[in-house]
């Protein structure tokens, strides 16, 4: 396994913008390359500004996402691993971070579909997802634009592929919307009533009682350490 780094900007797009989208996508000689149905099951107990999640695609396929911030240049980018984990454990970590927080976790589904094509050496991935529990407080459907590279190096050409890509698929420099997935999901389910109790009891600004960095055991916290005793 080895990390790399995410460049990536999302938008949220309007049924007209979804449709012009599309056929933009036909002219700029994007292929399509799949349509998958992902869940995102997130884990509590990272640090700030990380994120752990377990993400589901159809019925067999799992992988367990670490994504962390990192200052390159003196500029913020996105570090992440994305090992495949066998379903047995993935289901394992789901049932024991449930357990811990003591209600469902936090699951975001959305229907992916990818596209890619070569950009000036690089290659460009532009997603679009319908996200229907985003629905009714920001939007159901988004478009990313991605490009993942392995050398630091390469992040600020990546970038400037990016803007180039989206400026072309919407004909205009638009703003980017700056919120993760998690965060507008977080949003939602507050909003519905639904979000964790335990959630930031469990997740800390410096430790955490579910990190293994923080505890000195993988997967198991201070508070499951205390009810074994």
């Amino acid at each position: 396994m080895t990390d790399h780094f995410e460049i990536e900007k999302k938008y949220l797009l309007d049924k007209d913008e979804l449709r012009k989208v599309e056929k933009r996508l036909k002219d700029m000689h994007f292929v399509s390359v799949s349509t998958r149905h992902l869940s995102d099951h997130f884990i509590p107990g990272t640090r700030k500004g990380e994120l752990l999640r377990v993400r589901q695609e159809g019925n067999h396929h799992f992988a367990l996402t670490f994504k962390e911030n990192v200052v390159i240049d003196g500029r913020q980018s996105r570090r992440e691993s994305e090992p495949d984990i066998h379903a047995i454990a993935a289901h394992l970590i789901i049932e024991a971070a449930s357990h811990e927080l003591g209600e469902p976790l936090p699951t975001l589904y959305k229907v992916r579909r990818d596209f890619k094509r070569e950009w000036e050496g690089f290659v460009a991935h532009v997603v679009i997802d319908y996200v229907p529990e985003l629905k009714d407080t920001y939007g159901a459907h988004f478009l990313e634009v991605e490009i993942i590279v392995d050398d630091a190096g390469d992040i600020s050409q990546a970038k400037q592929c990016i803007k180039e890509i989206a400026e072309e698929l919407f004909g205009e420099e638009r703003k980017p919307c700056k919120k993760s997935y998690r965060r507008m999901l977080f949003k939602t389910l507050k909003k519905k009533g639904r979000f964790p109790k335990r959630w930031f009891k469990l997740t800390g600004h410096d430790t955490s009682c579910l990190d293994p960095r923080d505890t000195g055991s993988v997967g198991i916290s201070r508070r499951s350490r205390t009810i074994a005793k």
